[in-house]
């Protein structure tokens, strides 16, 4: 493959742009560079030597005749400008899906070689009413300008998208950053492994895989992440977005006087392989209050009624600027967190394992990202992953007078 190949197929490749892509597709007596069947659509890659060439013009007129339509890029268009060809190739498959049943493809030997079977994508576009299963049509036009280099991939039903990306990190399957986002969770994880409960009908989930190849300390990365999904969450409207340390998102309860309600969980992990150190940042959000769980929230209770894909478009892209700016991405969000603390000034207990350690007023986050506790005996600090608080009874009683 030449070099705008690889880079065009890196990026349709898998279902990126909600369709499949095979490449090297035989049609009649001609080779097609890449070719989406859903869509009858044909794309070319261009070098000089193509620059006017009359057989150019006969091979597109017999794909035409063969009911394609087709596209044909410049190396240096795709090399220097690969969001404008991907949202161009985007707009021709939306436009031409379920325009016609897509021909029988021969199959070819070794297609989309991988050393793993993707997760399955579903109601990719151009394949009729199914279509509306797969929520990430709006995040993949996003990224396709924004951030290329991310892949987002759909699966209805998983155990853990956490899991999954981090066993395809450690076998070395992901190319770069990969957000993988599903319907259902059967084995969802919180910290200290409890069980990450999930509506499916309800609650955005999903993981981002990201790379770091220099392989530095990601520092306390899940409250960066915090900050990062608060803020996004603000721009689109929902102002009374909070922070729990070290990783909920809180809303307040409807009534005012009932303290706090969660509205999302982020859980972190990391995975080493010799060509960089992996983030696996997990995060659900509730769309909806669920019904049975009173102590949780939704972003309807703060005027938001959005899809998955809608919010994921906001999401996404916010992650992926903090991430690509590495520490200093990390330490300046930090600075943030303070102003975004729930329980800043109210009576905590420091619980580990269930068990209450100390109780103490809760100051914020120092630099390093422990919890500041101010205790009788002085101010101590928090840092264990092993260790969560709860709102001491004095804080509560406090808080609702």
């Amino acid at each position: 493959m030449t070099d705008a190949e690889r880079l065009l197929w890196s990026r349709v490749r898998n279902g990126q742009l909600g369709s499949k892509f095979r490449r090297q597709v035989p049609i009649g007596p001609y080779i097609a560079d890449f070719t989406c069947a859903a869509a009858r659509l044909v794309v070319e890659l261009d070098g000089g030597q193509h620059n006017e060439c009359p057989h150019d013009a006969l091979r597109d007129a017999f794909f035409r005749q063969k009911g394609y339509e087709v596209l044909r890029f410049w190396n240096n268009d795709v090399l220097a400008n690969i969001a404008g060809v991907l949202l161009t190739i985007q707009s021709a498959v939306e436009q031409r899906a379920g325009q016609s049943p897509p021909p029988n493809l021969p199959q070819q030997e070794g297609e989309e070689k991988c050393a793993f079977t993707p997760s399955p994508l579903v109601g990719r576009v151009g394949e009729g009413r199914a279509a509306s299963s797969d929520p990430l049509t709006p995040l993949r036009t996003q990224l396709a300008v924004s951030h290329p280099a991310c892949t987002a991939r759909w699966t209805p039903r998983t155990s853990s998208t956490n899991a999954d990306l981090l066993a395809e990190a450690r076998a070395g399957r992901l190319d770069g950053p990969t957000l993988l986002a599903t319907g259902q969770q059967t084995a969802g994880r919180g910290r200290q492994g409890r069980p990450w409960a999930d509506d499916a009908q309800s609650s955005v989930l999903c993981s981002l895989a990201w790379p770091d190849p220099r392989k530095r300390e990601p520092g306390p990365l899940s409250l960066a992440v915090g900050v990062w999904l608060a803020q996004a969450l603000h721009a689109l409207g929902a102002a009374q977005v909070r922070l729990k340390w070290p990783n909920d998102l809180l809303l307040p309860a409807a009534d005012a006087s009932s303290g706090w309600r969660k509205l999302g969980g982020i859980l972190v992990e990391m995975a080493d392989t010799p060509q960089a150190r992996w983030a696996v940042i997990g995060f659900g959000l509730n769309l909806r209050a669920p019904a049975d769980q009173p102590q949780a929230t939704g972003l309807n209770v703060a005027g938001l009624d959005l899809s998955r894909g809608q919010l994921l478009a906001a999401l996404a892209p916010a992650l992926l600027d903090g991430l690509q700016q590495g520490p200093r991405g990390v330490s300046e969000a930090l600075a943030h967190w303070n102003a975004l603390h729930a329980w800043s000034g109210q009576t905590v207990a420091v619980l580990d394992h269930g068990q209450t350690l100390f109780s103490g007023v809760a100051l914020g986050i120092a630099a390093d990202g422990a919890l500041r506790v101010s205790t009788p005996e002085g101010e101590r600090r928090v840092l264990s992953a092993d260790v969560s608080l709860r709102l001491h009874a004095a804080g509560m009683a406090d808080a609702a007078k």
